[in-house]
């Protein structure tokens, strides 16, 4: 996400200090971590990675947990995690809400209000609750049986639901010679 060409530099959100770029124009993410005091040994930091290497990535994670709430493709690593046969932790927010559904992810409900900008709109995003995303990751490490069905749950959903790249861009194609 750091090397995400749609990040934009300055991000602070709750914390003290602001995310700032490095002169070579990269994220600056190991002063960032220190700057608002996480120990270095407790942080790993992870550069951008060629798609194709996405899925050898994916399937060596116990778990993925997605409590984003606004921004762009914020579903996608939920998707590309589920489609590895990777167990999912999903909050019940707007960009995620699509991909709940009975036994596919572990759904965070527990959303506290957002508040926002003057005049920025934020319907349907909500907070999760730390407590309830602890939960979520206990639940998911002692439970070993649970953790295997939504693996495969989720996995097979991807198909089921037609989530595949090749499934959204033949959509796509189809919407757009409709237009023509």
């Amino acid at each position: 996400m750091w090397d995400s060409p749609w990040t934009q530099a300055d991000f602070q959100g709750k914390l003290p200090a602001p995310l700032r770029r490095a002169a070579d124009g990269t994220f600056d993410v190991q002063s960032w971590v220190a700057e608002n005091g996480v120990p270095l040994e407790q942080f790993i930091e992870l550069r951008a990675t060629p798609n194709h290497l996405m899925p050898f990535v994916l399937r060596e994670m116990d778990c993925a947990v997605q409590v984003s709430r606004c921004e762009a493709c914020t579903n996608l690593p939920a998707k590309e995690a589920m489609a590895c046969g990777v167990p999912v932790i999903l909050a019940n927010n707007t960009g995620t809400r699509d991909l709940l559904d009975v036994g596919n992810c572990v759904a965070l409900n527990s959303q506290g209000p957002v508040a926002g900008r003057p005049g920025q709109g934020t319907d349907g995003w909500g907070e999760s609750s730390v407590e309830e995303i602890v939960a979520a990751l206990e639940t998911l490490y002692t439970d070993t049986q649970l953790r295997k069905r939504i693996s495969s749950c989720g996995a097979a959903w991807i198909l089921q639901h037609r989530r595949t790249w090749a499934d959204h861009a033949a959509a796509l194609k189809a919407h757009l010679l409709q237009l023509v």
